[in-house]
């Protein structure tokens, strides 16, 4: 088969140095987004289920949802949401565990952090990259709202087909946590989503990063 992807091409050549300073500027101020009626509702679906202790999986991003479904076969005893801000999922799923939600990621991480809703394990599966250097705030890892994700979820693993993002997201992890993070090259055997597929196929080198609750993370914003 032929390959079907280009590598992510950037003038940024090595982890940005603006990004200390923009993950010290995001710690020390609070992010408060305009919370939306549907951002609200996802909020009491997760609540319900967080009220019944069933596990809580977030995948961030998820597009069509091809990497919902994939957790929600390994994992049948949590309840999975699909979340992204376009309203692109699949509408054939056969697995009851499973939620697809059109919402503004960063109010529901905020709202979940402030309502101390804790998710059992959430997913960032090849956000997109912003790759020119100037884009750098449109990277999760350093938008404001990330910090509340570090705090919320008890393991977080990022997906990239990018190193320089990987570094990045790892520096950030960090930062927001203060645990070490494993970054790693990797090979699955598997294809958990329609875009590690495409990856793999096209030769792509991949990154994974995985950080889990050792203690309590810094975050403390009053």
């Amino acid at each position: 088969m032929k390959n079907n992807s280009r590598k992510v091409i950037s003038n940024q050549l090595k982890r940005n140095t603006k990004l200390l300073y923009r993950l010290k500027k995001n710690y020390q101020n609070d992010f408060t987004p305009i919370i939306s009626k549907s951002t609200l509702k996802v909020y009491e679906q997760i609540k319900n289920y967080y009220k019944q202790e069933v596990p809580i999986i977030l995948d961030n991003g998820c597009g069509t949802g091809s990497s919902s479904l994939w957790l929600a076969k390994q994992n049948p005893n949590t309840a999975v949401f699909g979340i992204d801000h376009t309203n692109k999922f699949t509408s054939t799923y056969p697995y009851k565990n499973i939620i697809f939600a059109q919402v503004e990621i960063s109010q529901l991480w905020r709202l979940l952090w402030e309502k101390k809703i804790h998710i059992f394990k959430a997913y960032l599966l090849y956000p997109n990259p912003w790759p020119k250097s100037k884009h750098l705030t449109k990277r999760w890892h350093a938008h404001p709202a990330f910090k509340y994700l570090t705090c919320i979820a008890d393991s977080l693993e990022i997906r990239t087909n990018w190193e320089i993002y990987a570094l990045e997201a790892r520096d950030s992890l960090e930062f927001m946590t203060g645990n070490k993070t494993v970054l790693s090259k990797f090979y699955p055997k598997t294809s958990i989503s329609l875009h590690e597929d495409k990856y793999m196929r096209s030769g792509h080198d991949l990154f994974k990063l995985m950080s889990s609750k050792k203690r309590s993370v810094r975050l403390t914003i009053i």
